[in-house]
């Protein structure tokens, strides 16, 4: 039998907060079946007949366990046979929603410039949502402040797609510098905390502490943030610093700096329609139980 929809709890770590993610796939499960999709939730890594398939998370550049080389071999499956796989990950709010209320959907890539988000025909309503659930907003650009925050992100992460990234940290301290003197901080994933021993003790680089002081601390009175391609760089957006990233899976690519030599006066382009294209890549629990995210995936498969 082919099911129009999979959902794979063998994708998932045995970790603290694996309830929570069997929750999540649950839900999906529960949503797209009361919208009438055929459905099968399995606990085993044997791969089933479905159109789409769905997963919490991705495979990086090592596979650390069965469960990540479950997910690549169900990834590569079904692209491989012109089905789908449906990746849910992490939102770009973190610093305000912790608890992930709010997730990312897409199909066959958790890259936000490969995969589909149905985002493409966005208005202000999901943006609205999340604004008021989350109590965040879009500040105005700031004009010329103090810093510059460099932020690293997880070692060994997915979303690096194995980049040496204390090289690249080397490199971007020493392309800063050839346009501005400004005190640079560099700022370690909370989660993932890098070895900053060889840039700490340069001239006018210091290290935030990230255990204690959250990234909108960290942002205050920043001049411009720096980012590979983390999402974090949305909360720089959204705090009215100007963002440049390194990598164009960044989520902030389109209304991101480029460019060093601009560092002293980077570009502050109109964020409005990355926005709400961005809030449109979000759905909560709700909406996904109400089978909305299904409805709204179905006719892309």
């Amino acid at each position: 039998m082919k099911y129009d929809v999979a959902v794979y709890l063998g994708t998932l770590p045995k970790i603290k907060n694996r309830s929570l993610k069997i929750d999540i796939l649950n839900d999906f499960a529960q949503g797209a079946k009361s919208a009438g999709a055929s459905t099968v939730v399995t606990t085993d890594r044997t791969i089933q007949s479905a159109r789409l398939a769905v997963i919490i998370g991705w495979y990086g550049q090592k596979i650390s366990g069965p469960h990540i080389g479950f997910r690549k071999q169900l990834i590569d499956h079904q692209l491989g046979v012109g089905n789908h796989i449906m990746p849910i990950d992490g939102n770009c709010f973190k610093w305000a929603d912790p608890n992930d209320v709010w997730l990312r959907y897409s199909l066959d890539s958790v890259f936000y410039d490969l995969g589909n988000y149905a985002n493409h025909n966005p208005d202000k309503q999901r943006w609205r949502e999340i604004s008021k659930s989350l109590n965040i907003h879009c500040e105005n650009w700031k004009q010329s402040c103090d810093h510059i925050l460099l932020c690293l992100q997880r070692d060994n992460g997915w979303q690096g797609k194995g980049f040496d990234q204390q090289a690249w940290v080397q490199e971007t301290i020493q392309k800063l510098r050839l346009h501005t003197d400004r005190p640079i901080r560099l700022r370690c994933h909370p989660g993932s905390i890098s070895d900053t021993s060889a840039f700490a003790h340069q001239p006018g680089v210091s290290v935030s502490d990230c255990k204690q002081v959250s990234i909108m601390e960290d942002l205050r009175n920043a001049h411009a943030g720096v980012f590979y391609n983390s999402s974090s760089s949305v909360a720089c957006a959204l705090a009215g610093v100007p963002v440049f990233v390194c990598e164009r899976s960044a989520v902030t690519w389109n209304i991101a700096n480029r460019d060093f030599s601009k560092i002293e006066n980077p570009d502050q382009p109109d964020r409005q329609q990355w926005l709400w294209s961005l809030a449109e890549a979000h759905w909560s629990r709700k909406h996904s139980q109400r089978g909305d995210i299904w409805r709204a995936f179905e006719p892309l498969l």
